[in-house]
């Protein structure tokens, strides 16, 4: 058994050329050639047997005509009283009566045997017709897992490009803004600037009116 998995292992690689000799439809793809084979030499073997069963009937009827002369012969030697003959003749005529039982038996045999192999051929034409259906729904099946990897490896990377290209536009942001900062000072506050612009409105109205006393 563990050669002849092995032998399978062998003839997938060598037939695909793949590395992955477990690959499940590389495995079935072979079975069902070694299955193609098993079907031509059950074709074959019934062709012969076919051509067989042919050539003994035919010998059949050949037998039953000799048979038949053999006894034609035998009763002229009778009626021309040569017994040494008609014994020879009806001697001959009891080997092809033999012969003829045999070939009924071989006929019979090779017959029965016929019905086995084409019973036996039918089942593997099914088995093989059930096995492409199954090959085709195990490739589909297979081609939607690959398909549905394939979606999720693309989903992954393009999230991740998505994340570090957004990532990188607010970091880029973040230090354009640190650098505003440091440059510019914080941001403007309203009420602050608000409380300097009060003093500088007093200040204006100090000075003018010293300068009125002064006056």
């Amino acid at each position: 058994m563990i050669m002849k998995r092995v032998n399978q292992f062998v003839k997938a690689y060598v037939n695909e050329g793949l590395e992955k000799l477990e690959d499940p439809v590389i495995m079935v793809k072979q079975y069902m050639r070694d299955m193609q084979e098993a079907i031509h030499k059950s074709v074959e073997q019934i062709k012969k047997q076919e051509a067989l069963s042919l050539t003994l009937k035919s010998n059949l009827d050949l037998t039953d005509e000799q048979i038949h002369r053999r006894d034609q012969q035998a009763k002229i030697a009778v009626e021309n009283d040569n017994d040494l003959l008609a014994k020879k003749i009806i001697s001959n005529k009891n080997e092809a009566i033999a012969q003829k039982i045999r070939y009924k038996e071989l006929l019979q045999r090779n017959e029965e045997q016929l019905k086995v192999k084409k019973v036996e051929l039918d089942q593997l034409q099914q088995k093989y017709n059930r096995l492409k259906d199954r090959k085709l729904e195990l490739v589909m099946r297979l081609e939607a897992i690959k398909s549905v990897q394939k979606l999720e490896k693309q989903t992954v990377s393009n999230g991740s490009l998505m994340k570090t290209t957004v990532e990188s536009e607010f970091d880029k942001w973040e230090d354009l803004v640190n650098d505003l900062e440091g440059k510019w000072g914080k941001s403007a506050d309203p009420e602050k600037e608000l409380q300097v612009d009060e003093k500088v409105e007093e200040e204006l109205t100090r000075l003018k009116e010293e300068l009125k006393k002064a006056n």
